[in-house]
């Protein structure tokens, strides 16, 4: 096989360091088994494949094999490939893969293919390095080994052996050949050299670090197998040989140089950390020739650095000593003493203090010179001096070393045992060098005496060397040198007690104690140590101590020199200086007292309480005295550690204060009274107006004055350092949380110096804001550390008073508002004043008023995280000040808002004087001021070195982002822009911060799971330590999480979801990081493919690899991340991401480029669904409960991660809805049905050959039996159905002491709008309870104290409990919503896509599966939800009911359409529903149960009741003329009988539920319940006696639904003048109710009773608004007034006529009540009928047809008056709508729209009304005449069109396909090109019947007009001809048996009549069938005879005219063919009726 260049080790190495931390056994060998199948390329060891010719000859002809394939590449890819092959070395193809790959990666680095492939190149090469170190530091876990470090050791070894993997043979080589190639190319890089013209510098710089970085790794795994294995003799021999070479100069000296040490540490202790015998040395120790061997290659005199030689010689005496031990061959103790002592002399520990242990005690001096605490010659460290030509050349100089944690840690831990085997065995040596030091001492100090010259010695310090090493090994490491003190290994403690007595080492040996009293309990053995006089004198108390090593000699020492220094100055004589030995031993022995009094509380209570020290007295008394900075700033350290707060004398920190003050340590400037100020006044207004000269006065003494004149030109600022950390030691952040949360620090004293200054510490703040930190970047340092630790320093000491200051109780309303009471603005006064005295008020006011402190901070954060990332480790405060510049902005940014606006208004308001506070801007304002801070805050996202910086990094932009001065648009280029997002991508950094989020978001971490808002302690704010709290306690604890790379993850996911709000100005920060163009407003048409085109790597990118992990059903492999899904690796951070998808999915800004781009690009959709489990069980382990599931499984999960995953789950089900919507609207049919289909098919027929059973529902129940799959969509629900049993209990609580703590006022919506409890608050409000209690002695005693905090604890975990319960239904709330979502998108656009013979079956599914759930254990939100399902499936089913009839056809015969549904099926759907309904517990879903009951009714009568009309009339007339049976009806009829039994069987108690909830409060239950009763009354209106009805009579119901209309009368007023109300619809769904329940006698007789008149009389006022309103305010959406009145009233008035109609005129009750209520609203009544509006509605002529069933002549100009149609115009949105509609061509005469149709039907309702009046009253004869001509003809022409339909119905099969299509196109449905014929036949028959029936009705309408006009024309003539029978020929003819004949209610005619007319489907209800019996008309006529008369010249006219004007009209009516054929039913009576008129009507004409 060809080479080839693959990247693979940077992958492995993450997943061997995970490995080291699972206890998973399938990912540990998983792991291994990826190990095993890269051991080769392990074995190599960075060995590449060389340049190979035949190679290169097929790269220069453009075809090289990469990836197995031979390619065409162009003369840049081969030129660029070729120097990939010679600067690296390797093969071509190697170079030509690696190559291809820089291309392909070259935008994540934003460099060019070459760099990109070269940074790869050594990426993958330290990947491999950091490999086998990772298996290497298995060995590290030999005492509690994991999983993998089991799994591991076979591979180890194999790695380890000399013949198999020889690793560290190779290793040594590989560092070697490493160098010379660092060396060369190094010599080789000038600015024209060709190597820089190929790559550029840049990248070759890159390479040598590279270079390094890999050398120190290859170093790090020789020293890992020195010190956990073994190294061969072989390889150590090599390893001291190359040592030998090498110079201090190089790094790896000091690797190299502790592997020998390591490999020669041989000591019990080290043995057992190799896992071996403490005699079982290595093999070539126990050869004869060892000691010869490597003493003679050891001792040679060839080594470069002897120094070194000697560290190597010292550690071989203790091997020999180790390895001889007890065997006759070995050394004499005297010869290995001697061995020993020669390493000793060499300088072995003083080079091991130095350089070795020089990570921990170098200096960096002027930032070049490294400063070492001892002086070892050139020669000693193999320096060679050559100075030639004035240039420095010289060779060897020592450089410091960088080493990481591990490496210092393993290191620190060799020389422990180093250190140890060498006190223990040497300790004879240590004797006879100590007498020698002295005896050297004493000789020369004779010689001093005796003033005699001679040569001596000079004196060694191996001793002090000694004891400087241990000092250094364990200083700042608490309780590492426990093994020194009692109990433990007395050995050691008697080298302690040895070396009291030790002369000359004093410093040395204190400094020594001071390290190894680092600990509580170490600190605790150093008192007791010090206090008995170095442990060998017994107590101070009963022996003087005569040894330097007590407590009493140092305060001894320090009173004495107090005393003389102050003699001296009282003399007024020359002060004598402490002498620099002095000095330094009063500086060790102060360090020591520091260390203890810090650690140890019983040392500072009782040394705080001894009258014989007075510590902190004694040390003022010193301090105060003419000493040195620097022991200025040791007695500074030592007050500052006994001023820590304990439970023991916990009021040190206010002593401490006093004597500040006492000690005038300020200058006198920032002490001085300032009378005229009230408040503070920041950075800009000066402290004091004085003279240079005085100013230079105020700094004769004091800090000021040593700062400026003595540490400023020494470049050094011990003191100064010395002194802020005092003050940040004296202003605590406590960590116990009740002081935490009670308010700020307790020590800061509020009253300090109140006698003659502004009271408080303020004066401190400016002095270090003023003299040190605003200074502290100019100066100049001489030791380059010192800058970074004053800043440092000072910014502590800031963030501290910050972070004690209690603004919380700064909030106690609005600034002093006039209705508050003067009690309150007093309290709020106060609380302002005593905030201002606070030092954090101080800082606050300066950075708010811009000014030099926030400039400094900016500053500090302008030095840029590139020189962080660098300098870090040699700079070890810039870190720490960069982060606490970061977090004193952020805290800043937190506090002041309050700040601003309540303490300084209230300040401003009292006083007037200071205009600074005046002008105090927020954070934000400033940086937008200062640009390249913006710029600078961003880029440290790429920090390296603190994962905290990142986290703060991205919490400001987020704020900033926030912010209007940011969010507002800036002008770019012609367009606007988001001012943060121009910033950014107008820096020259844009990049480096886009990558930087590319990288965070990339780097693999493991989530960490906490309690929200429970953050662990922070106890880097205490010198204390960590105070031991309760589980609860802790939880409440105020400090920071830890930050972990998933923590920073998060928040830049948090980040881009904040900034994807509109209301952040888009495109905003967030479109920017994901890679959206910025430069214009994203939503634009021409953006459609901006994704598409993008070639750099953004957040998005990421995001989507992230989600494309475990989507390519690829086998699940836990080594390999992209095989598992991101939900089971990271829940959290996959639930924000496909949040993220969803918001850019769904805002509309994003929607459309997203979504084409996931779509087509990703296909992004369909693998996020299909990848969504259907059960939750992956990644959900964890202590926090039992997750249960409805088959009996359960097991312990993690509550947070399944939040988590139900949010995630959510997520994509809502995303997968919008792209189902989507793909249904843009016509993406493939997509919409390829989702459709994952959704509703079956699991099993999803699921690939080789998919996991995990993603599918296939699992075994609890009897063993495997369960069917369903369809996916059911699964994802039945997901969703568990339980939960939490850890923390939810318990009935007595309490005792906190019974009027409310919990509920700590309530707040987190990021989920979910209210949950703050668990902070509430525990700050029990602790204040708590302290009130106490100050009242409610709670005293321990017991008392105890059950108060056992009481405070378990209401903590209440509510921790309830929290949990609240997330729970939250999450589980949301994932509901979300698959509701989701299925209603499927029943809405993407219905129609699915498969039609499928749908009804799964819709069916899907029903049954909610009511089965709903009727369990199922909380009221969750049934509200699915209730809502419930609703919209049985709407679906309803509307697609005629749809699947059609599809499913295999006849025309229309009964098919009863028969197919399935009524067993349905009557269960039903049954649920209603058992659903009647569940306790469902008040908020039975609105959605009452409406889907309704849906059922209807889809199981809709179609059939239609058709069944049709099937009525056609027992009338059929297509063969023969009348049908009813056999065919039952399946409708069983399945109605069936509804029937069924709401029968609910009985009292459904109705009971109904009729409550109709009379409920909540308006849209109202509307519901009323449809609900409308509906079940209808199902039993055949009933004799309607069970609804009488229900609610019995029950009193239907009174009161009366009753409450004349409530809701003022609440209809205003919801006509616009009020937004329901009460409208309820109104109109209770009318709809009685209308119904009119239409029988029976129910109308018990509305009448029940008082529906005497409300519509008496209450409603609503009726008579029609006279003030606005007829011609037609506004859109048909909200106007007039349309609000006529729904509101029109149906009132359509309940009257009904109840009028039904009961008769014969009704005296009904009729005298009709006529009250037509009295009481006549002005209404007669605005309807005058209609003197300009344009007709259809809204007035529903009013007008409603009005005429009661009027009896008015309006009567309508029904002959033509003019009425000009003026009809369409007005509202609906009625223009039905305007550009066409009515179909059978059923109405060419260019009839619908809306014209409708008017039509109307005026026809209308002249019925009239019509029948007319019957019986007389009226003007001449409009007449033209309305019965108009009338024939509408006979004529709808008799034909009824006959057309008829033909076409009888011959469908003969119809042609256009003929056909033309009737189709009548169907209004659009599936027609889905219908095969006999489907298409069957529509149309449907089509065709709906037609006959409307035309049927129409003709029926139509002859009954005609007829009545007929009648009423011949009683006009009759009449009027008769008045005047003298003066006109012929007589009247009387026909009253005509009348009584023809218009009786009793004839066959009138029920057409009835029927025709019945506009709203019901039997009677009085519009068009109103007729009279013949008494009722001579009643009339009579009347009218005597009222009436015609002028006998009206009379002459008429006899005239008629006869020209009836006769082509009565000719016209005998010509009509009212056949049966033509009308569908035998007419021959009516046909007779009609001549009979006509014959009469002439008969009259011809005689007059």
């Amino acid at each position: 096989m060809e080479q080839q260049w693959t990247p693979s080790f940077e992958e492995i190495a993450g997943n061997v360091s995970r490995a080291l931390l699972s206890d998973s056994q399938d990912y540990v060998y998983g792991v291994l088994r990826e190990l095993e199948a890269h051991r080769q390329s392990i074995y190599t060891l960075l060995e590449s494949p060389a340049p190979n010719d035949a190679h290169r000859a097929q790269l220069k002809l453009g075809s090289p094999v990469i990836k197995g394939k031979k390619r065409s590449v162009n003369e840049d890819f081969i030129s660029e490939a070729i120097i990939l092959s010679d600067q690296l070395g390797i093969d071509e193809y190697v170079a030509a893969s690696l190559l291809e790959c820089g291309i392909e990666q070259r935008a994540r680095y934003d460099r060019t293919a070459v760099e990109t492939a070269i940074i790869l190149f050594h990426r993958e090469r330290i990947g491999l390095l950091h490999t086998i170190h990772a298996i290497l530091d298995t060995s590290s876990t030999f005492d509690s080994p994991t999983e993998f470090s089991r799994a591991i050791t076979a591979f180890r070894d194999d790695l380890l052996d000399p013949v198999k993997g020889d690793i560290a043979n190779k290793a040594l080589k590989m560092i070697e050949s490493l160098g010379m190639k660092s060396s060369t190319l190094k010599n080789t890089l000038s600015e024209t050299s060709t190597l820089v013209a190929q790559l550029g510098m840049p990248i070759n710089e890159d390479r040598l670090e590279y270079i390094k970085q890999e050398r120190t790794i290859l170093a790090t795994i020789l020293f890992d197998i020195a010190f956990y294995h073994e190294l061969s003799g072989t390889v150590v021999k090599s390893v001291i040989a190359a040592l030998k070479k090498i110079n201090l100069s190089d790094p790896v000296a000091i690797y190299l140089t502790v592997a020998v040490m390591a490999a020669f540490e041989v000591s019990p202790e080290h043995m057992r950390i190799r896992n071996k015998a403490f005699d079982e040395f290595p093999t070539y120790m126990t050869q004869e020739s060892f000691f010869t061997e490597f003493a003679r290659s050891i001792t040679e005199n060839n080594w470069a650095v002897p120094a070194i030689g000697a560290a190597v010689l010292l550690q071989f005496s203790l091997c020999i000593g180790n390895v001889y031990i007890g065997r006759r061959d070995g050394l004499t103790e005297d010869e290995l003493q001697t061995v020993t002592e020669s390493a000793v002399v060499s300088n072995a520990f003083q080079f091991i203090a130095n350089y070795i242990l020089g990570f921990k005690s170098q200096v960096i001096i002027n930032g070049k010179q490294v400063e070492v605490p001892f002086k070892i010659s050139n020669a000693s460290l193999g320096i060679v001096d050559q100075h030639t030509d004035g240039f420095d050349t010289t060779v060897g100089k020592p450089i410091a070393v960088q080493l990481d944690s591990d490496m210092q840690n393993q290191i620190l831990a060799l020389l422990e045992m180093t250190v140890r085997d060498f006190i223990i065995t040497m300790l004879p040596l240590l004797r006879k060098i100590k007498h020698k030091e002295e005896d050297i001492v004493v000789h020369q100090s004779s010689l001093r005496q005796s003033q005699t010259q001679s040569s001596a010695a000079a004196p060694r310090n191996d001793l002090d060397a000694l004891f400087t090493v241990i000092a250094i090994l364990y200083k700042d490491r608490p309780e590492a040198g426990i093994r020194f003190w009692p109990n433990n290994d007395d050995r050691l403690y008697r080298f302690l007690k040895w070396g009291v007595d030790c002369k000359n080492t004093a410093r040395s040996f204190f400094d020594m104690l001071g390290s190894l009293a680092t600990g509580t309990q170490c600190a605790h053995y150093a008192y007791e140590f010090l206090k008995s006089n170095g442990g060998r004198y017994g107590t101070q108390s009963s022996a003087t101590p005569n040894t330097l090593c007590s407590w009493g000699k140092l305060f001894e020492a320090i009173d004495f020199y107090t005393k003389r220094l102050n003699a001296d100055i009282a003399t007024g004589g020359q002060v004598e200086k402490i002498r620099p030995e002095e000095e330094a031993l009063l500086k060790s022995f102060l360090h020591l007292l520091s260390v203890v009094g810090q650690y140890s509380a019983v040392a500072r209570s009782a040394m705080n309480d001894s009258k014989q020290y007075q510590v902190i007295h004694s040390l003022f008394r010193f301090f105060i005295c003419p000493i040195s900075v620097d022991l200025k700033a040791s007695i500074l350290d030592s007050i500052a550690a006994f001023a820590t707060p304990s439970a023991i004398g916990s009021d040190n920190a206010n002593l401490v204060w006093e004597y500040l003050e006492q000690a005038r340590i300020l200058p006198k400037s920032y002490v001085a009274p300032l009378p005229e100020q009230t408040v503070p006044a920041g950075d800009n207004v000066p402290v004091n107006s004085t003279s240079p000269r005085q100013e230079q006065e105020n700094l004769d003494s004091g800090i000021g004055y040593d700062i400026e004149e003595i540490e400023a030109a020494n470049e050094t600022f011990p003191e100064t350092i010395a002194f802020t950390r005092l003050l940040s030691s004296l202003v605590q952040v406590p960590l116990n949380p009740e002081e935490l949360l009670s308010g700020g620090s307790p020590t800061i004293p509020s009253q300090l110096g109140s006698n003659y200054r502004q009271p408080g510490v303020i004066p401190y703040v400016r002095f270090v804001m003023d003299m040190i930190f605003t200074k502290a970047l100019n100066r100049s340092y001489r030791v380059t550390s010192d800058k970074w630790k004053v800043v440092d320093a000072c910014l502590n000491f800031m963030e501290r008073c910050l972070l004690s200051f209690d603004i919380g109780s700064f909030i106690i309303g609005d600034s002093l508002k006039k209705e508050q009471d003067h009690t309150a603005i007093e309290a709020q006064r106060n609380n302002a004043l005593r905030a201002s005295l606070h030092p954090a008020f101080e800082i606050l006011t300066r950075l708010l008023s811009g000014g030099d402190g926030l400039r400094e901070i900016f500053r500090i954060i302008g030095t840029g995280v590139d020189v962080l990332n660098k300098d870090d480790q040699t700079t070890p405060y810039l870190k720490s000040s960069i982060a606490r510049c970061f977090r004193i902005v952020t805290k800043t940014m937190q506090l002041q808002d309050i700040f601003m606006e309540y303490i300084v208004q209230i300040l401003l308001a009292t006083s007037t004087k200071n205009s600074v506070l005046s002008s105090l801007a927020p954070m934000e304002q400033h940086l937008a001021y200062n640009n390249n801070t913006i710029i600078d805050i961003a880029s440290y996202i790429n920090c390296e070195v603190s994962l905290e910086i990142c986290s703060l990094s991205i919490e400001i932009l987020d704020r900033l982002s926030a912010s209007s001065l940011f969010t507002k648009q800036v002008n770019h280029g012609g367009a606007g822009i988001n001012r943060l997002v121009r910033l950014l991508e107008s820096s020259p950094r844009s990049n480096q911060i886009l990558y930087g989020f590319v990288q965070k978001l990339e780097t693999e971490d493991d989530e960490q799971t906490i309690e929200f808002g429970a953050p662990q302690a922070d106890t880097s704010m205490a010198l204390d330590g960590p105070e031991s709290h309760s589980a609860i306690q802790k939880r409440a604890i105020l400090a920071s999480p830890t930050i972990t790379t998933s923590t920073v993850r998060l928040q830049i996911m948090r980040l881009l979801l904040d900034n994807l709000d509109e209301a952040r100005c888009p495109p905003s920060i967030a479109h920017f990081l994901l890679g959206y163009p910025t430069e214009s407003r994203i939503i634009n048409p021409t953006n459609v493919d901006i994704l598409s085109n993008r070639t750099s790597i953004t957040t998005l990118s990421v995001v989507l690899d992230l989600l494309r992990r475990g989507m390519d059903e690829q086998d699940m492999d836990y080594i390999a991340l992209s095989s598992v899904p991101l939900y089971i690796t990271h829940p959290q951070l996959a639930e924000k991401c496909q949040e993220l998808i969803y918001r850019l999915c769904a805002e509309a800004e994003t929607t459309k480029p997203t979504m084409r781009y996931l779509r087509t690009t990703e296909g992004f959709f369909y693998k996020q669904l299909r990848a969504l489990p259907i059960r939750f069980e992956e990644g959900l382990e964890g202590p926090h409960g039992i997750f249960s599931r409805p088959d009996g499984s359960r097991f312990k999960a993690n509550l947070f991660n399944l939040l988590s995953q139900l949010y995630q789950r959510s997520w994509v089900m809502r995303t997968s809805a919008l792209e189902i919507r989507a793909a249904c609207e843009t016509n993406q049919r493939s997509e919409a049905v390829r989702l459709l289909a994952l959704l509703f098919n079956n699991t099993d027929n999803t699921r690939a050959a080789n998919r996991d059973d995990y993603m599918f529902s296939i699992s075994r129940a609890n009897n063993g039996n495997l369960v069917q799959p369903r369809m996916k969509i059911l699964e994802l629900l039945e997901s969703l159905d568990f339980s939960w049993d939490d850890e923390l209990k939810i318990r009935d609580l007595e309490r005792y002491y906190f019974p009027d703590v409310t919990e509920d006022s700590c309530l707040e919506k987190d990021e989920y709008d979910v209210e949950l409890y703050n668990v902070r608050k509430v525990f700050s409000l029990l602790v204040a309870r708590k302290s009130q209690l106490e100050n009242e002695n409610m709670i005293s005693g321990p017991a008392h104290k105890a059950a108060a905090r056992a009481e405070m604890e378990a209401i903590m975990e209440q509510c921790l409990a309830r929290n949990h319960v609240r997330k729970l239904e939250a999450g589980r709330r949301n994932a509901f919503e979300s698959w509701r979502e989701l299925v209603e998108i499927t029943l809405g656009p993407g219905f129609y896509f699915l498969k039609v013979e499928q749908r009804e079956v799964m819709l069916y599914d899907i029903l049954e599966a909610i009511l089965s759930k709903l009727q369990g254990d199922c909380p009221a939100d969750i049934t509200t939800i699915l209730s809502k399902v419930v609703l919209s499936v049985l709407q679906r089913l309803r509307t697609d009911h005629f749809r699947q009839f059609i599809s499913q056809a295999t006849s025309t015969d229309p009964s098919e359409i009863d028969a197919r549904l399935p009524a067993e099926r349905l009557h269960r759907v039903a049954k649920n529903i209603i058992a659903c309904i009647l569940r306790p517990g469902t008040s908020q879903s039975r609105c959605n149960l009452y409406s889907t009951l309704v849906n059922y009714f209807q889809y199981t009568r809709s179609e059939g009741e239609t058709h069944r009309t049709t099937k009525k009339e056609s027992t009338l007339y059929t297509i063969d003329g023969q009348q049908q049976g009813q056999g065919e009806h039952s399946a409708r009829d069983a399945l109605e009988l069936g509804n029937q039994v069924l709401v029968s069987e609910a009985g009292e108690r459904l109705l009971e539920i109904v009729c409550r909830d109709a009379s409920d409060i909540d308006q849209v239950c109202k509307i519901a319940a009323f449809t609900l009763l409308n509906t079940l009354y209808s199902l039993f209106e055949k009933e004799v006696t309607n069970r609804v009805l009488l229900h609610l009579v019995q029950r009193n119901y239907l009174k009161h639904f009366i009753d409450i209309m004349a409530r809701e009368d003022l609440e209809l007023q205003a919801s006509v003048k616009g009020r937004v109300s329901r009460m409208p619809i309820v109104s109109e769904t209770r009318m709809t109710l009685f209308l119904r329940i009119a239409q029988r006698r029976d129910g109308a007789e018990q509305l009448l009773e029940y008082g529906f008149f005497d409300v519509l009389t008496n209450s409603s006022t609503v009726i008579d608004m029609r006279s003030n309103l606005d007829p011609t305010d037609f506004g859109p959406f048909e909200q106007t007034e007039s349309n609000r009145y006529h729904n509101i009233v029109y149906p009132m008035l359509q309940v009257a006529v009904a109840i009028l109609a039904n009961l008769g005129r014969n009704h005296r009750t009904a009729t005298s009540k009709a006529e009250l209520f037509v009295t009481s609203h006549q002005d209404t009544f007669a605005s309807i009928l005058r209609d003197n509006e300009s344009l007709t509605t259809i809204n007035s002529l529903r009013e007008l047809r409603v009005v005429t069933a009661f009027m009896n002549q008015l309006a009567g100009h309508i029904a002959t008056k033509a003019a009425w149609a000009q003026s009809l115009q369409p007005v509202s949105d609906a009625e223009k709508m039905m305007a550009a509609t066409w009515t179909p061509a059978l059923t109405a005469p060419t260019g009839t729209t619908v809306f014209h149709r409708d008017a039509k039907s109307f005026a026809r309702d209308i002249c019925k009304n009239l019509l029948s009046y007319c019957q019986i009253s007389t009226d003007s004869v001449d409009r007449s005449v033209s309305y019965l001509g108009r009338s024939t003809s509408d006979v004529q022409e709808s008799s034909l069109r009824r006959q057309t339909l008829l033909l076409k119905l009888n011959n469908i099969a003969s119809l042609t396909p256009e003929e056909k299509q033309d009737i189709l196109q009548a169907s209004d449905e659009d599936y027609l090109d889905d219908l095969v014929a006999i489907q298409r036949d069957q529509l149309a028959v449907q089509v065709l019947q709906k037609m006959l029936l409307s035309s049927t009705q129409e003709v029926i309408s139509y002859l009954y007009l005609l007829e009545t006009s007929l009648v009423v024309f011949w009683r006009h003539l009759e009449y009027y001809f008769g008045q005047y029978p003298g003066l006109l020929d012929g007589t009247a003819t009387q026909a009253g048996g005509l009348g009584t004949s023809r218009f009786g209610r009793s004839s066959g005619f009138n029920g057409f009549g009835a029927g025709g007319s019945s506009t709203f489907g019901l039997s009677s209800n009085g519009f068009g069938a109103s007729t009279t019996s013949s008494a009722g008309l001579n009643q009339s006529q009579s009347q009218l005879s005597k009222n009436f008369k015609p002028t006998l010249a009206e009379a002459q006219t008429l006899k005239r005219d008629v006869g020209h004007v009836i006769k082509p009209v009565l000719d016209n009516i005998v010509g009509l063919e009212l056949t049966q054929e033509r009308i569908g039913w035998d007419n021959s009576s009516r046909n007779s009726f009609m001549e009979l008129l006509v014959s009469r009507i002439r008969a009259l004409v011809e005689r007059n």
